[in-house]
């Protein structure tokens, strides 16, 4: 085990599959968007509006995020959601971009909703892609290609080979 955690491509191939963890995740994200411009429409109003603040690595590093929540009714049924968009729930230090959505969604404004036909707990605000969804994609496939760039795996197949050996 020791020779596979002190075999440099062990730390490529984890980038790699963190890489594509991240990849499939949004384009998990790129699905639900296009399946949400098919849904329905309703009307709905906010009824929470604030933003969030995430600290990392303490007071230097912190991280935003919009938390907007809102009600609507389909069939008579009362519904809460805090999904305003997908891809929402990456945080950010561009602490503007969340502030612009706290001014868009105030508390008591009277919005669209859509919803999930199939599921009207599914919902959202906005249904076009965000910028954090394409950004974190593009982040997740550049380290998979540097991982597999970078990689030799020859080696650790080697190593894999050894370990398995009774």
């Amino acid at each position: 085990m020791t020779a596979i955690l002190q075999n440099e491509n062990f730390f490529l191939i984890l980038i790699i599959f963190i890489g594509l963890l991240v990849v499939a995740r949004q384009l998990f994200l790129l699905l639900k968007i296009s399946q949400s411009k098919n849904w329905n429409e309703t009307e709905g109003e906010i009824v929470s509006s604030k933003l969030g603040v995430i600290e990392n690595f303490g007071e230097v590093d912190k991280s935003f995020r919009a938390k907007i929540k809102y009600q609507y009714f389909v069939d008579a049924t009362r519904l809460e959601s805090n999904r305003v968009y997908y891809g929402d729930k990456l945080g950010s230090s561009f602490k503007r971009r969340y502030t612009s959505l706290l001014i868009k969604y105030p508390v008591g404004k009277k919005i669209k909703v859509y919803y999930n036909p199939l599921n009207a707990k599914q919902s959202v605000l906005e249904r076009e892609i965000s910028i954090e969804v394409i950004l974190t994609f593009i982040i997740g496939l550049a380290a998979a290609i540097a991982g597999f760039y970078f990689s030799d795996f020859s080696g650790f197949v080697e190593d894999l080979r050894a370990l398995c050996k009774p």
